[in-house]
C-alpha cells in the first residue's frame, strides 16, 4: 500500500473556482445557475423600499445577455423546460414592445 504524495494526489478543486466547472463536465452545477437566472426573469422578485417595484429592466437585459453568451459563445444547451419558460417570457416582451414599451431586444 502506498500513501498519496503531492506528486500523485489529484489537485484540490475549490467550489468557487473555474476548475470546479471543468471538473464537472456533466453540467450538473450549470443547470441550477441557469434555472436561477431564468426564474429571475420569468418570476421577478419585487424590490425597492416597500417592494413597490415589480421588475428591474436593466437586470433583465443583463440576464438575457448572459444567457445569449452562454448559448452562442459557450455552446450551451437549454433544457426543454428552460426553453418553454424563456419563450413565454420573451413572447410577453415582444407583445409589450409592439404596444410601445418593454425591453429593447433589437
Amino acid at each position: 500500500m502506498t500513501l498519496p504524495t503531492s506528486e500523485t494526489a489529484p489537485p484540490t478543486i475549490h467550489a468557487n473556482s473555474h476548475a470546479s466547472m471543468l471538473s464537472d463536465p456533466s453540467g450538473r452545477r450549470r443547470g441550477s445557475l441557469l434555472d436561477a437566472l431564468i426564474s429571475a426573469l420569468v418570476e421577478p422578485v419585487p424590490f425597492g423600499v416597500d417592494g413597490e417595484m415589480e421588475k428591474d429592466d436593466e437586470f433583465q437585459e443583463n440576464v438575457i445577455k448572459i444567457l445569449y453568451t452562454f448559448v452562442t459563445s459557450c455552446s450551451g444547451a437549454l433544457s426543454a423546460v428552460q426553453k418553454r419558460s424563456l419563450w413565454g417570457f420573451l413572447g410577453g416582451i415582444r407583445e409589450r414592445q409592439l404596444e410601445g414599451g418593454g425591453l429593447n431586444l433589437d
